[in-house]
């Protein structure tokens, strides 16, 4: 089964087993609710986070923020995007191997402490316009 990350919005990186059959439980009960899904195509991952992270205030995610280059709130689950074979296939995958790095902990650790970077990244959460509604449903 592939080991999922949690990327804390303090820096923290927590491992997670996924089993398939209860990932979605597992993916809610760590990022605090239901959820969304980013994905990087470049970096072969996709995250899962809080679906209204913006509009109930989470906090920014620094090292979300970095990997899915849009700005994200709240904690993130990370996993691999493609198989073994190279291939998408929507399913959850390992991750590749330098997510498991020391060196990428350090990363996280480094951006989850920045003051002055979370500052900046929570002052643009409070830019962002959370007040958007449908007006006509087209199908």
């Amino acid at each position: 089964m592939p080991t999922a990350l949690l990327l804390k919005t303090n820096g923290e990186i927590e491992p997670l087993e996924l089993n398939n059959e209860t990932d979605a439980e597992l993916i809610r009960e760590k990022i605090g609710g239901w959820f969304d899904c980013v994905r990087s195509h470049e970096k072969k991952i996709v995250g899962y986070v809080h679906d209204e992270g913006l509009i109930i205030g989470l906090p920014a995610n620094p090292v979300a923020t970095f990997l899915f280059d849009q700005l994200l709130a709240g904690d993130c689950v990370i996993v691999g995007s493609y198989s073994e074979k190279g291939e998408y296939d929507g399913e959850s995958h390992e991750l590749p191997s330098h997510f498991y790095s020391g060196r990428f902990s350090e990363m996280a650790r480094t951006m989850g402490a920045d003051e002055a970077l979370n500052e900046r990244l929570n002052a643009m959460l409070a830019n962002v316009d959370t007040s958007f509604t449908v007006t006509e449903w087209v199908e």
